[in-house]
């Protein structure tokens, strides 16, 4: 996906976090602003690819991590960088298991990690929760404790490697299932 597409759709959806003016080149017409934020939401909820493949189809931690740069630089200068790390990180929740069988795969996890935003992991967490979709609660919490037991080992396994993934993201998904 093209970096600028994805920062198209944050600018139609969420307005600034500051009382600054868009600069003219991503001014939203005020006639289709709200036609452009049902697009832009669409589009940032319909995603579920992760950019920076090669042309084998292999996820590279390079090509995300320059991927999400371009993202967030843009984003920042419209002054909506808290709200695309949160896009960010709900696209980043759809990342698959890693070769080690620990969740996200290694690329997403070492990206998440140099980027360090806390904006970042509370997308990736709200994009973890919803991804169950409608749930009926059994008696006891037995479905959430098994889930809380799915996120603690990887959390562990990654608390040396990986830490701020590990307590900012698995560790909180432990702790609101286990809540």
């Amino acid at each position: 996906m093209n970096p600028e597409l994805f920062v198209w759709a944050v600018v139609w959806t969420y307005k600034r976090a500051d009382d600054g003016l868009d600069p003219p080149e991503w001014k939203v017409d005020p006639g289709h602003a709200q036609q452009n934020a049902e697009r832009g939401y669409k589009l940032l909820e319909g995603l579920t690819r992760i950019p920076g493949h090669d042309s084998q189809g292999h996820l590279q931690a390079e090509r995300l991590s320059s991927w999400i740069k371009i993202v967030r630089d843009a984003c920042a200068k419209v002054g909506r960088l808290d709200i695309g790390d949160i896009c960010l990180g709900k696209l980043l929740s759809t990342a698959p298991i890693g070769s080690d069988g620990i969740w996200p795969c290694e690329p997403v996890r070492q990206v998440m990690e140099d980027v360090h935003s806390k904006s970042m992991m509370s997308g990736a967490h709200t994009g973890l929760y919803n991804s169950r979709g409608a749930t009926w609660r059994g008696s006891g919490g037995g479905q959430e404790r098994a889930l809380a037991d799915k996120y603690r080992p990887w959390a562990n396994e990654l608390q040396y490697s990986h830490p701020f993934v590990a307590s900012h993201l698995l560790m909180n998904m432990v702790k609101t299932y286990e809540h």
